[in-house]
């Protein structure tokens, strides 16, 4: 069902988005990126923030956990096989002014989410091939 939604709301918000990529196909990168760049941070820090204020709660944690990684693990998925093309995209994915902001957001920013290492795909990866 979550993977239907996902195809859908991709389908409907890639007019708005074909023209933030340099290729059209890779549309879809910028709901990844709004997902798994804002909200799932955005989740982590109040994870964080309840543990501080309230102690640790093993039931908030295993719900985090569940969420981050996603339906059969999409997101974590989504997030290594990102990571792996911006690496391989050497004008990178996005278009104009948003290229130098969001070029390798998957390994800088993304990925320390999933367990990547700040430019382990980027710089090492891209030299392994």
């Amino acid at each position: 069902v979550l993977y239907s939604v996902a195809r859908w709301v991709n389908r409907k918000t890639a007019p708005m988005w074909k023209h933030l990529v340099n290729k059209e196909a890779d549309a879809f990168i910028f709901n990844c990126v709004l997902w798994l760049g804002l909200v799932i941070p955005g989740a982590f820090f109040y994870c964080f923030y309840q543990t501080l204020e309230h102690g640790f709660n093993p039931y908030l944690c295993f719900a985090f956990h569940v969420f981050r990684l996603g339906p059969y693990f999409m997101n974590f998925a989504y997030t290594y096989t990102n990571c792996h093309k911006e690496c391989h995209s050497f004008f990178g994915i996005f278009r104009g002014p948003l290229n130098p902001l969001l070029k390798n957001v998957f390994n800088w920013w993304i990925g320390l989410f999933y367990g990547v290492l700040p430019s382990s795909f980027a710089f090492g990866h891209a030299i392994n091939h």
